[in-house]
């Protein structure tokens, strides 16, 4: 390109208006994205010949659309076509203007302008992408693969083929054929110009469909970049983050549904899953988008509040300690679990148990204890592995004194599953509040010896506090005392590096650290 420039220009040089070299910049401008300049040009060999062919007033159009002049654009559109009735690209831009006002009249207008420029030209790739994407709008997805193959390979334009491909891809995506339609869409985003997002929004969504998260983030984050504050982009950006492992991304989450609840304050979806991600960090935030859910579905949809929600706002009274206030929504989330169970039985049935359980919590908050136990009971009867509440009717037995019985409980919960941690941590503390460290730590130990427990923060500090207590046991053996120091030292070193912020560690070391006569460092 750069040499046919200076070519150009050579002759541009000798020949101020030499028609074709004019001509030739223009080209040059318009492929360099320098859309005013190209106009200078082609006006130029306008006023040095008046008589230019229909091609000149053809290229000032697309300048024209290119700077969002669409009435010139017409009018160069229209001069064009008074100047050669068969210009296939002055039919397709007037059928495009047409198609874009998105009036009954037009689009019929701009349809026939297709169909015209079909009959003069049925290689054109331009009017067969076109005409593929009326007919997708028609339903008409035989001729919208027919019309947008035959584009395919009928141009070596990346663009173009980018745009076939877009659009045998949402053809396949529709039928719902997602094998065909993340081929094509995958070909076209190899294809498409940064600007053309649509194949990636299309790729993402197919990601969606196979489960692939991360690569399903990166065509949305693409799609985002090209085109930020993009509604459903953020949307969509922000479910996926929000179940992410990575705190960043669950950030990144929560500004997004915040944007989107921002621009969109109706949507209802937007509000839950910012609800949602809430509940891990700010609680009450969280019951405030949960709260503007429930305006929207009272005073606008006009429906009931689902089951689920009914759930989650009463157990966030419940952590918020409003407890009143978390008794009334659970006990409506039951009776309306109640009512919708007679259309789903399993689904209804399932949350009617965790809310059963979270009120069997509650009544435990508000010292109801044979509430408690009497619900957790009734949990067991109809499903004997929830292991929660054996954890729960020991921990109970517990407080009330009796060992032996919250012993039993725990040991049935591992007769259900028997790595489940929480029963093997219950079991130590029972040992250690008898000081019984030997078997206490060996409780503890069992659980760091499954690899899916081996970081468990509450394992590795009860076993740090029981090589603490021996610390406190009068000893004449220095080497022994020494070895039990750097023991318990190494476990709570172990939870900072997996929880920094860790203060029942960092009091661990505080306290070995005092034992040593560190007394500043402590």
């Amino acid at each position: 390109m750069e040499q046919a420039d200076a070519q150009f220009n050579f002759v541009l040089n000798q020949s101020p208006n030499n028609i074709p070299s004019l001509l030739g910049k223009a080209c040059i401008a318009y492929n360099k994205k320098d859309f005013r300049g190209a106009l200078a040009f082609y006006k130029k060999a306008l006023r040095t010949n008046p008589n230019c062919p229909a091609a000149v007033r053809l290229g000032m159009g697309h300048c024209f659309m290119k700077l969002n002049n669409q009435d010139k654009a017409r009018l160069a559109f229209e001069r064009a076509l008074q100047l050669d009735s068969q210009c296939v690209g002055a039919l397709v831009g007037l059928a495009i203007l047409k198609l874009n006002l998105q009036q009954p009249d037009s689009i019929r207008d701009g349809v026939r302008m297709l169909s015209k420029a079909y009959t003069i030209d049925s290689t054109n790739p331009m009017v067969l992408n076109h005409l593929a994407n009326h007919f997708f709008f028609k339903k008409d997805y035989n001729k919208v693969q027919h019309l947008a193959l035959h584009a395919f390979h009928n141009t070596e334009n990346e663009a173009m083929r980018a745009e076939s491909c877009y659009q045998l891809a949402r053809a396949f995506h529709v039928q719902g054929d997602y094998d065909q339609a993340f081929q094509y869409y995958y070909q076209a985003t190899q294809f498409a110009p940064a600007a053309f997002v649509l194949p990636h929004f299309g790729l993402g969504q197919m990601y969606i469909y196979r489960g692939d998260s991360e690569n399903a983030a990166q065509c949305f984050e693409k799609v985002l970049k090209a085109q930020p504050g993009n509604y459903e982009t953020m949307k969509i950006l922000g479910s996926l983050y929000a179940n992410s492992t990575s705190q960043s991304k669950r950030d990144i989450a929560k500004s997004h549904l915040k944007k989107v609840t921002e621009q969109f304050p109706d949507d209802i979806e937007a509000w839950i899953e910012l609800a949602q991600i809430l509940e891990q960090s700010d609680l009450q935030g969280s019951l405030n988008a949960y709260g503007t859910t429930i305006k929207i579905l009272k005073k606008d949809v006009q429906a009931e509040i689902p089951t689920e929600i009914l759930n989650n706002v009463g157990a966030l009274h419940y952590r918020l300690n409003n407890l009143e206030e978390a008794k009334k929504y659970l006990e409506e989330a039951l009776v309306r679990a109640k009512v919708e169970a007679e259309h789903d039985p399993q689904y209804y049935n399932s949350i009617s148990v965790t809310t059963t359980y979270n009120l069997a919590r509650l009544n435990e908050a508000l010292c109801l204890f044979d509430k408690s136990e009497k619900l957790y009971k009734d949990i067991l009867k109809e499903h004997p592995n929830y292991v929660d509440c054996y954890l729960r009717l020991g921990c109970m037995a517990r407080d009330k004194g009796q060992i032996y019985e919250a012993s039993d409980w725990f040991k049935e919960a591992l007769r259900i599953n028997t790595e489940h941690p929480d029963a093997w941590s219950l079991l130590g503390n029972l040992h250690l509040a008898k000081n019984e460290w030997g078997p206490g730590q060996k409780k503890y130990e069992r659980v760091l010896k499954n690899p899916a427990t081996s970081q468990d923060s509450y394992s590795l500090i009860a076993l740090g506090n029981v090589w603490l207590q021996t610390l406190h046991q009068p000893t004449k053996d220095k080497d022994r005392e020494k070895r039990h120091q750097e023991r318990a030292l190494a476990m709570y070193k172990q939870v900072l590096k997996i929880d920094p912020k860790n203060i029942w560690a960092a009091n661990g070391i505080g306290a070995v650290l005092a034992h040593k006569g560190c007394v500043n460092e402590a």
